[in-house]
């Protein structure tokens, strides 16, 4: 999982308040950051993995698959109101694990995320979602949705900066890694606990 934070609240040297920023901020369902990898950028700079003869930890760098920067949006936090007086609520797609299309047979309903069946889970009150107003209810620079009445009822304060926009997005890598199961098991000869770790395979 790759869990990004927009930081749309923050504190202002000017005026000494925490402020909520409202400018608009648009995000892709999918996410490639192959072009920001280190293997990659070294290509461009002409070095190779042999350059690195030293480093076993870069070298490795060089031996991860591609796949594993592509990410998928899979939910989204949101987040109405100012920086003092707000409320979160999140949008979830839910056609996940043993539900999941698989990342390489079914390559291309995989990366349609926006085609999945998504979720508003706002408190006690769960509904469905269409994918196709995650504009207005994330990427923030637009309150024409909310009455004057609403947000003064809502806020008490006239004078705060209101929005609604998303506050972290969550995406979800395609290349999966292999899951640690912890066990904790006791030893013969002593009274402590001790860890063990194996792995196996999502």
């Amino acid at each position: 999982m790759l869990i990004v934070h927009l930081q749309r609240i923050v504190f202002s040297f000017d005026t000494f308040n925490n402020e909520k920023i409202n400018t608009k901020f648009e995000f892709p369902n999918i996410l490639d950051l192959n072009k920001n990898s280190f293997k990659e950028t070294m290509k461009k700079e002409g070095k190779t993995k042999e350059d690195f003869s030293d480093n076993k930890e870069l070298q490795d760098l060089f031996d991860i698959e591609d796949d594993s920067y592509i990410y998928r949006l899979v939910g989204v936090n949101i987040h109405t109101g100012t920086a003092d007086h707000g409320h979160y609520y999140s949008l979830i797609n839910t056609k996940r694990g043993s539900d999941e299309p698989d990342p390489v047979e079914k390559e291309d309903a995989w990366l349609g995320t926006h085609k999945d069946t998504w979720r508003k889970y706002d408190d006690e009150s769960v509904s469905f979602f269409s994918f196709k107003d995650v504009a207005t209810d994330a990427f923030g620079g637009d309150q024409t949705s909310v009455t004057k009445t609403e947000v003064e009822n809502f806020l008490n304060d006239q004078n705060a900066a209101w929005g609604k926009s998303a506050y972290m997005l969550f995406y979800e890598c395609k290349k999966k890694k292999p899951i640690r199961q912890v066990k904790v098991v006791k030893t013969e000869t002593e009274d402590e606990n001790v860890t063990k770790q194996d792995s196996a395979e999502t």
